[in-house]
């Protein structure tokens, strides 16, 4: 088995690509404009979006830098979606 997440998983791979992946499939997750656009917000000011624009293009322009840790009640893109959605959707299965 092969398992592609190396490097700084939970911020790089999971929280920094959530709202990129969230919009694309927002018919999936159910979630109003208001809120889509909150996380919107959200992954811009927190540096996600500078972050995928600089460091997750190809070819790369060199090795990803972590970033620190983010505050969980501001910054958890994915969080905060994944709570939104069990409240539309208590059997919601990602």
């Amino acid at each position: 088995m092969y398992d592609p997440c190396i490097g700084d998983t939970d911020n790089v791979h999971q929280e920094i690509p959530a709202y990129a992946s969230i919009e694309r499939n927002k018919d999936l997750w159910g979630l109003n404009d208001t809120f889509l656009a909150q996380l919107e917000e959200t992954n811009r000011e927190c540096g996600y979006k500078d972050y995928i624009d600089k460091y997750l293009q190809f070819p790369p322009v060199g090795n990803q830098p972590t970033i620190p840790p983010f505050n969980d009640d501001e910054c958890d893109v994915f969080g905060q979606a994944l709570n939104a959605v069990y409240d539309i959707n208590p059997c919601f299965n990602m």
